[in-house]
């Protein structure tokens, strides 16, 4: 079983590395447009920041951003934002950025940035200086560091390397804690989609399930599939998203991303988002209606 560490390099570049940092990038901007006050975005496994693609065994790259570099004149929008990071980072293709960077890349003076790993105490290719402690993000405690009382809207991010099938149970429980302690949280979750793994099929559910039960706005979720075997493909959880954000990161972008990384056999891709109602008020009976006005029930 390959380390933590190793396992971010092996997957840098990759195709799950294409969509989760073209829909980290994307949602965080739509946050900020969202909350003109501040977003605390929180990155709670970020790995090394920068990874050195020649030193990456599996050459996982040449079949996710390179097939990028290769077709980006042709690319959504969302995506040619998205290879605009990585150009700045190394136009050369030779380093590969971490979500850290991507994430630095858009983020305002108003926001906040906080960087948690177990594995990494030196974050490389940020600049701007982001808080950054060296733990256990499935530590129950830890939601206290990502959490803390402020005004700011928390956006927080979880991709842990998923070398034990222990990360996915802990990743569900670290949602169900952030929700716990703020429901209107936002939590964006990056996971694998691995053949005849355990959680192949019921982690997405489970995801959704306690979003319906515990989140306050919704959901929005994805998937692309590019191969048979495998790691078969990729999948996005975000609970808490800004309103319509499936028609940033839409159809168009997930088909174009569907046929440019496809490896083997026939490429699908999925994409749905949920939004709960809020609740009228109910009037009591013979009283005088109440004029229109206020702040809405809930900010997207």
């Amino acid at each position: 079983m390959a380390s933590e560490p190793l396992a971010h390099l092996e997957k840098a570049g990759s195709h799950g590395d294409v969509l989760k940092h073209i829909v980290l990038r994307s949602h965080i901007i739509a946050q900020q447009e969202a909350h003109p006050e501040g977003i605390m975005f929180v990155d709670t496994h970020c790995g090394e920041g920068l990874y050195d693609l020649g030193e990456q065994k599996s050459q996982e790259y040449e079949k996710g951003i390179v097939r990028i570099s290769q077709n980006v004149d042709d690319a959504p929008e969302e995506v040619k934002g998205y290879y605009d990071v990585v150009q700045k980072a190394d136009q050369y293709l030779q380093n590969y950025p971490g979500s850290p960077v991507f994430a630095e890349a858009v983020l305002r003076d108003v926001d906040e940035h906080r960087l948690c790993d177990l594995h990494v105490g030196e974050v490389k290719g940020v600049k701007k200086d982001p808080m950054m402690e060296k733990g256990d993000s499935f530590h129950p405690e830890a939601v206290n560091y990502f959490m803390p009382e402020t005004d700011k809207h928390p956006v927080i991010f979880i991709d842990p390397s998923y070398t034990s099938d222990e990360d996915f149970y802990q990743t569900r429980n670290l949602m169900e804690r952030i929700l716990a302690k703020n429901p209107y949280a936002t939590v964006i979750i990056s996971y694998p989609l691995i053949e005849n793994n355990r959680y192949r099929y019921t982690f997405t559910k489970t995801l959704k399930d306690s979003a319906k039960k515990n989140a306050k706005i919704g959901y929005y979720h994805n998937w692309v599939i590019v191969q048979k075997t495998g790691m078969q493909g990729s999948s996005i959880f975000i609970a808490n998203p800004t309103k319509k954000f499936d028609d940033i990161v839409d159809e168009e972008v997930l088909d174009y991303l569907s046929a440019i990384l496809l490896k083997v056999g026939r490429s699908e891709y999925s994409l749905d988002q949920w939004m709960k109602k809020p609740k009228k008020k109910v009037q009591p009976k013979g009283a005088e209606p109440k004029e229109e006005g206020g702040p809405p029930q809930f900010a997207f």
